[in-house]
C-alpha cells in the first residue's frame, strides 16, 4: 500500500507543478484591459514571451509595461518570429492586468497598425 502511494505521489508531483505554474491567478480575469503603447523590448522566449512597452498618457507622463504572453512554442505554429515586433512598434495590447497593481498584464491580443497579429 505504502508503495501505491508513493508511486501516485511520483506521477502527479509533475501534474500540480505544471497546473501551479500555468494559473492565471495574478491576473484579473474579470475585466478586459487595453493599452497602446511603444514597444522598447521583445522577448520571445520561454516560458512566455514578454514584450516591454512604454505608454504614454495623457499628461505626458510615460509608464513602462510589460505584457506577458502563451509560449513561443504555441505561438511559432500561429506565425508569430522572434523578429515580428521589434523597438519603435507602435501596438495595443488586450489582456488582463495584473491584480498587484503592479504596470504588469497577461496578453490575450495584440494589434501592430491595425493589424491582428494574433492569428
Amino acid at each position: 500500500m505504502l508503495t501505491r502511494l508513493l508511486l501516485v505521489s511520483i506521477l502527479l508531483a509533475p501534474v500540480a507543478s505544471l497546473a501551479a505554474h500555468h494559473a492565471d491567478t495574478n491576473y484579473d480575469l474579470a475585466k478586459d484591459f487595453s493599452l497602446t503603447g511603444v514597444v522598447t523590448e521583445f522577448r520571445f522566449v520561454n516560458p512566455h514571451l514578454q514584450i516591454t512597452f512604454d505608454v504614454t498618457d495623457s499628461q505626458g507622463i510615460v509608464t513602462k509595461w510589460m505584457a506577458q504572453g502563451t509560449s513561443p512554442n504555441m505561438l511559432v505554429n500561429r506565425g508569430w518570429t522572434n523578429v515580428m515586433l521589434k523597438p519603435g512598434d507602435t501596438v495595443t495590447i488586450n489582456g488582463h492586468r495584473a491584480k498587484n497593481g503592479s504596470a504588469t498584464m497577461k496578453l490575450v491580443k495584440i494589434f501592430m497598425n491595425g493589424k491582428d497579429l494574433n492569428h
